[in-house]
């Protein structure tokens, strides 16, 4: 895609921009927020992914591997933020159907292994 403006008579030409499409990029996968630095200009956000978690061990600690470190201007972050406020209120009634269809069939999937005496928990 190029753009270009109108030159007035007498005026230089602005220089042309070609906007392209970045290369594939890595599509990250994160559970959680390990750190949020607001600041100005800019503000920072480290996500993390669960590396391990050992639920029989009590106080044992919470394994997390850094997924990625996003640093954007804080007008940046606000706005993504209320773009995901936004979309979340959107969302509600479909997130809520989701979830107690996804509840019906994980009580199905309960109910046939207690019918199922050959199987040991």
């Amino acid at each position: 895609m190029t753009a270009a403006a109108s030159v007035p008579e007498g005026a230089t030409a602005p220089v042309q921009v070609q906007i392209v499409p970045p290369p594939p990029h890595p599509s990250i996968y994160v559970e959680g927020l390990t750190q949020m630095m607001v600041g100005f200009p800019n503000s920072r956000i480290v996500l993390h992914s669960m590396a391990q978690r050992d639920a029989n061990t009590p106080g044992a600690p919470e394994v997390r591997h850094l997924a990625c470190e996003l640093v954007m201007p804080t007008s940046s972050l606000l706005e993504i933020a209320q773009n995901i406020l936004r979309a979340l209120a959107a969302a509600k009634p479909q997130l809520a159907s989701a979830q107690l269809e996804w509840i019906a069939k994980l009580d199905a999937l309960n109910d046939s292994l207690n019918a199922n005496p050959n199987i040991e928990p």
